[in-house]
């Protein structure tokens, strides 16, 4: 079973997120159509984690709205069936409406608490929604009862002695089943009024459709009866071989807003409660599920879910009515494309052509077949060529399908395209913001939400059919979290007899919004690098009550905002956590959540075996990437990043199947970089060329420009690729900081070749984006030149204007002896009293550097109990230095004895340490240590030169420390903390002698700011 089948084994997760780095300015607008279109049109225009024993807690007092079942003999075939710790329960409950009428109201549902229980269980969350959807759909379409679901609109089941039902399922290998039972006055029945097997192969690939197929028939047939016995009776749908779909619904379909989704969905399920269902409408129903379940996937909910769910099972229904109609394959080829189980998607359009071919004059196929056929064979010129009423379809599927590789320059214009086609597609913005570069996430996060708040309103207004209280909310311009509970309010079950109820569209509005702000607050925070009070105190409003709502405070780096996200991260229900919540995830092992450790391999088991699900984990180092890779394709036989996939991680097989992938579906731009990276691996350098020549023409990434380059460098050929790299700077857009990082590579190159003066046409155009690693690139040009005020002034620049870099500015002042110290130490005394200033480590160098051991001594004391490690190393040297022989000397047999096993090098540094302070008449063996630090290159060298140069200060041995200090300050690769103890220890040793000058030792690019926590 793999890790995805298993959650529990599975601990990695990933998702797109934004890009890091950082900029002191903010990026300068760029002209784009889909910015300028939208600018017109704007101009114009969770729960609390339930344990299992809850479920058996009683309800609270009755509500006057709610009615009871009457008295209920258990059918024959009722069995007693024990509780599985690895079920999922959802409960229904009934109540009446305020104008007559009943509604069946779903709880989200909930999943079991300790995950040991449910290792070697498929807990899929489609699965679970088609369960879930299909006793809704049976009320609602073979009963007529209005129905709510907890998941979709946050209805909250009735209070009191509600008649209610408990949904159980279980999906293990050996057996799964649905299972149902009463609850009176919150006890559960142990008898099963029904328990049904939900077939064999829960978590193979065609498992989902055959469990469509089979919920849709007990949607029409188990679960009505099992109604009728508890007393719920009512008539079903009438069915009609023809029906047409209500005016406008196509137009609404031919949008990306969720409101004309909401709006089309209303008009076709109330013509089929008020005159039948017909074949257009359980078409049209299928579709916009669809649709609307593609354009909230990036939700931090569940809700999507439940929308494909039930656009799956009325696709089922459409084909069960009518086995042999090309139309209902044809509908149902498109949810299941949308879904994203590709490789069925086409069979059933292919046997739509196969109908045809067999009928005289068929109907024509609708305009989209066509789309949906290109996207399932991903062939972008045919998605690019549509137009008319598919040209938003064509552009959103173009973009689905771009989505994996991430952080292509290829995606982000893709998702500019669909703001072109409709400036009111969240998802689009959202794809921007999780791949774009800097500037563009700053743009996306800011247009996205303007956006999103104009034409919600507006849309609303021009709604015909909206309930007076929203209207008036409207009407008195009430804010957005106002105008949110109006709707709500107007959605209750007792008011709102309508599907999918307004309480659905103010779910999907809070969920925007919160996307929304998390994107801003996190470009803010963790990308831009800016204070982010004045945005958080604006935005927390339109956020509040969201189930998330602390993990979007503790991003502010409050003190009382980390310690209750703490504790709301042991408390949150897991119940259907996704990949898309992984940067929560991430934030909750941070903080060494218990709970959080197992979240990356539920959330990972939480999804299906979808073209999407498999790959948004597709990038884990996980042993299973292979496996996933080939799983993949066969849900998605033509899938582009399938195959990149394959072709990075399993060469060997994937070669020979190269031509006859080309020969069926050309070479994709997925595959031209996968090619372009193994071939420049395996230093074919002439076949990696040509393939990122092809791809960079295609997305202008910063990263294959680099690829390329890098061919010529192997090669040997220094002039074209200097000359790859300047034409990726004249002839490509600057999104952010990718220019500002090719330039800085440029830069560090130059240094490396001793050309301080080639290197700083490049530092000063990267330095002027504002971006601290560029400016400390730019200071250490200028030192290289022997401009050391210019150099102190870029390095005075970044601890100005970054918090976390506070140290940059009197790193250099330490290490060059040169500049207005007092000023930089003012900045940094003040910067180490904030309780988030830096790791402890980096505090404990400042006072070490400040003349002060024994605060730095506190500050590590404090923060660990001494464990093998650098930090346990610079408090042995403290501790020499002070003269507390006995905690040194306890403190070294620690880190000896605990790096014997995977620090061996470094233990036999601190065994030679210990040897001579043993025998007083014994000297270091400098030969042995030479050649311990020559053999832990290229790791932490520096670190070693300054242990060791302080330590034979500290003896007395000023001359032989030297060399090791020396060897230390005058590398620019080194940690800036290392260098400035170095030369400022070398300084104090020999007064009159210059600090060592910089050697030509190139550091990477772009070079990590060794000032930065």
């Amino acid at each position: 079973m793999t890790s995805e089948e298993n959650p529990a084994e599975g601990e990695g997760s990933a998702t797109p997120g934004p890009n890091g780095g950082e900029a002191g300015r903010k990026p300068a607008g760029r002209t784009k159509q889909a910015v300028a279109a939208l600018a017109v049109i704007l101009v114009a225009g969770g729960a609390i984690y339930w344990n299992l024993s809850n479920l058996q807690e009683p309800l609270s007092p009755s509500s006057p709205a709610v009615q009871t079942f009457p008295a209920v003999v258990k059918p024959p075939e009722s069995v007693a069936d024990d509780a599985n710790p690895a079920e999922v329960r959802s409960r229904l409950s009934l109540l009446d409406a305020e104008g007559g009428g009943r509604t069946a109201v779903m709880s989200r549902a909930v999943a079991p608490e300790d995950f040991d229980s449910i290792a070697g269980t498929s807990q899929k969350l489609l699965d679970r929604e088609l369960v879930r959807q299909a006793v809704l759909l049976a009320a609602r379409d073979e009963r007529g009862i209005a129905t709510r679901d907890e998941l979709l609109d946050d209805a909250s089941l009735p209070t009191g002695d509600a008649p209610t039902l408990e949904i159980s399922t279980l999906f293990r290998p050996e057996r799964t089943r649905v299972m149902i039972r009463k609850v009176v006055k919150g006890e559960v029945d142990p008898l099963a009024i029904l328990s049904k097997s939900l077939g064999d192969g829960a978590g193979m690939d065609d498992y989902p459709l055959r469990l469509a197929a089979q919920m849709e028939r007990m949607a029409r047939t188990d679960f009505p009866k099992l109604l009728d016995e508890a007393g719920v009776k009512g008539t079903p749908n009438q069915v009609k071989d023809s029906g047409p779909v209500p005016e406008g619904v196509e137009e609404k379909l031919r949008t990306l807003g969720l409101i004309e989704h909401v709006q089309a969905l209303r008009s076709l399920h109330q013509a089929i409660r008020t005159d039948g269902e017909s074949p257009e409408r359980l078409g049209a129903l299928a579709r916009a599920y669809a649709q609307l379940a593609m354009l909230t996937v990036h939700h931090w909910s569940a809700a999507y879910r439940g929308f494909e769910a039930r656009a799956m099972l009325y696709a089922e229904r459409l084909v069960a009515r009518a086995p042999e109609s090309a139309s209902a394959l044809r509908h149902r080829a498109f949810v299941r494309g949308i879904v994203g189980v590709h490789g069925y998607a086409l069979k059933d359009l292919e046997a739509a052509a196969e109908l045809d071919s067999r009928t005289p004059n068929p109907a024509p196929a609708p305009e989209w077949a066509g789309v949906l056929d290109a996207y399932l064979r991903y062939d972008l010129p045919r998605l690019d060529a549509a137009e008319g009423a598919s040209r938003s379809l064509a552009a959103l599927l173009k973009m689905a399908a771009l989505e994996f590789p991430v952080h292509t320059r290829l995606l982000v214009r893709s998702a500019e395209a669909v703001v072109q086609a409709d400036p009111d597609c969240g998802r689009a913005f959202d794809v921007i913001c999780g791949n774009g570069a800097l500037g563009d996430q700053h743009q996306a996060t800011v247009l996205g939400p303007q956006a999103f708040e104009s034409f919600f309103r507006a849309k609303l207004k021009g709604a015909a059919d909206l309930p007076a209280p929203v209207r008036a909310a409207l009407d008195r311009d009430a804010d957005g979290p106002a105008l949110v509970a109006a709707l709500d309010d107007a959605g209750r079950p007792q008011v709102d007899a309508d599907e999918p109820s307004w309480g659905v569209l103010a779910h999907l509005a809070r969920e925007t919004r919160f996307v929304q702000v998390h994107r801003r607050l996190y470009f803010m925070a963790r990308t831009w690098n800016v204070p982010v009070d004045d945005f958080w105190n604006a935005a927390a409003p339109l956020v509040e009550g969201h189930r998330y709502r602390p993990y979007l405070a503790a991003l502010t780096q409050d003190r009382g905002d980390l310690m209750a996200f703490a504790e709301f991260a042991e408390k949150l229900d897991r119940s259907d956590i996704e990949p898309t919540q992984g940067e929560f995830i991430r934030l909750a092992l941070q903080f060494q959540s218990p709970r959080a450790r197992y979240d990356g391999g539920v959330a990972r088991g939480h999804g299906s075996h979808t073209a999407r699900d498999f790959s948004l984990t597709l990038g884990d180092k996980s042993s299973d990437r292979v496996a996933r890779a080939e799983s993949l394709l066969r849900v998605s036989p033509h899938n582009p990043y399938a195959k990149a996939m394959l072709i990075k991680h399993d060469w060997e097989k994937t070669q020979p199947k190269l031509e006859d992938w080309a020969k069926a579906d050309g070479t994709p731009p997925a595959v031209l970089r996968a090619l372009g990276t193994k071939y420049l691996e395996l230093k074919r350098f002439a076949e990696a060329r040509d393939n990122l020549a092809r791809y960079v023409e295609l997305s202008p990434d910063q990263s294959a420009y680099e690829d390329l380059a890098a061919c010529y460098e192997g090669e040997g050929d220094e002039e074209r690729w200097l000359a790859t790299l300047d034409d990726y700077l004249e002839n490509t857009e600057d999104a952010g900081l990718e220019h500002a990082r090719v330039q800085v590579k440029l830069a560090y190159h130059f240094l490396g070749k001793g050309r301080p003066e080639k290197a700083k046409d490049y530092s000063d155009a990267a330095a002027q984006t504002g971006a601290g690693w560029a400016m400390m690139c730019a200071a250490e040009v200028e030192e290289r030149l022997g401009d050391l005020d210019e150099a102190e002034s870029w390095s005075r620049r970044v601890s100005e204007r970054y918090g976390d870099s506070w140290g940059a500015w009197y790193i250099f002042c330490q290490r060059t002896g040169r500049g207005d110290l007092d000023d930089a130490r003012a900045v940094a005394r003040a910067a180490v009293r904030r309780p988030d200033a830096a790791t402890p480590d980096v505090v404990a160098w400042f006072y070490w550097l400040e003349k002060e051991p024994d605060q730095a001594i506190r500050v590590l004391e404090s923060w660990i109990e001494v464990q093998p490690g650098p930090a346990s190393m610079m408090l042995l040297i403290l501790y020499d230095q002070i003269g507390a022989e006995e905690k040194r000397d306890a403190v070294l047999e620690r880190i000896v004895g605990g790096l014997e096993g995977i620090g061996p090098k470094t233990a036999g540094i601190c065994r030679l340490l210990r040897d001579a302070l043993a025998d007083p008449n014994r000297s270091l063996d400098l030969a042995a240590v030479d050649a311990a630090i020559e053999s832990i290159r290229p790791d932490t060298p520096d670190f070693m030169h300054v242990v060791v140069g302080k330590f034979l200060l500290m003896r007395g041995r000023p001359e032989d420390a030297r060399k090791y200090l020396e060897a230390c300050a005058g590398d620019p690769a080194a940690n800036g903390w290392n260098r400035a103890a170095a030369a400022s220890w070398l300084r104090e040793a020999f007064p009159e002698t210059k600090p060592p000058e910089p050697g030509p030792k190139p550091a990477p690019a772009p070079k990590p700011d060794p000032t930065r926590t």
